[in-house]
């Protein structure tokens, strides 16, 4: 792909690259073409799309602001282990992937030793089309099976808990007085 976008820039056609969901959001050729291009010489511009992450926030009521998220590539995500807070959301882009690779009990081994078996989980598929649904099925983490992930399957664990209000902090921004209890926040 990379390859064929740069190979019409070099014949000094006008090019545009359309790819599925936000081009910047776990996609490779996106990002990969645009600093070949730059280093070529080239003018490039991204534009901003509707990714999976969008679809995903609407259709399970998710707000990203409120509880924080981390978004991440499954394949990076398991190659890096970055830190994990079980106190926010938890995004993983590609997770059918791990289908045919096997790898999927070394995900859900990763992921128990931060959150309960028990844990729930949402397998999540944005609706290709505007009169289409989304897939959303929830199960609990043990129980992810290979069989219940497709190619374009997102998996999305919510926060455990949500973290105690520092009320020192809370109080010095006035979003609750000295005698409200935490879950008094302004909102």
């Amino acid at each position: 792909m990379v390859e064929a976008i740069l190979g019409d820039l070099r014949i000094d056609l006008n090019v545009c690259a359309a790819f599925g969901g936000h081009p910047a959001l776990c996609v490779y050729p996106s990002h990969e073409a645009m600093r070949r291009a730059r280093q070529e010489g080239f003018a490039t511009t991204m534009l901003p799309a509707i990714s999976t992450a969008d679809c995903l926030f609407a259709d399970l009521g998710v707000d990203p602001g409120r509880d924080g998220c981390r978004m991440f590539d499954v394949t990076e995500f398991l190659a890096r282990r970055p830190s994990l807070d079980p106190q926010t959301g938890l995004i993983l882009f590609q997770v059918g992937t791990l289908r045919r690779r096997g790898a999927l009990r070394s995900l859900k081994e990763m992921l128990c030793e931060k959150y309960p078996a028990t844990h729930p989980v949402v397998i999540y598929e944005a609706a290709l089309v505007t009169t289409w649904q989304p897939f959303i099925r929830r199960v609990a983490l043990s129980s992810l099976q290979p069989s219940a992930l497709t190619w374009v399957s997102t998996l999305y664990l919510p926060p455990t808990k949500r973290p105690p209000v520092d009320r020192e902090m809370a109080e010095r921004l006035g979003l609750i007085r000295s005698t409200r209890s935490d879950t008094d926040l302004r909102q």
